[in-house]
């Protein structure tokens, strides 16, 4: 989850937290983001289940 009170700076924050995902091989099972009460926030989920 990443929270930001700018959106160019959550975006950033939104962005190497997918990064970090890919590299490790996990797959995005969804992703919400809100701005409430000025604030940014996102929260991605992820399926961490190794390939076999």
């Amino acid at each position: 989850m990443s929270g930001e009170l700018r959106q160019k700076s959550h975006q950033k924050s939104v962005q190497q937290a997918l990064d970090e995902g890919s590299v490790r091989g996990w797959r995005l099972v969804s992703a919400n983001t809100t701005n409430a009460s000025g604030a940014w926030v996102t929260c991605v989920y992820w399926d961490t289940t190794p390939e076999t």
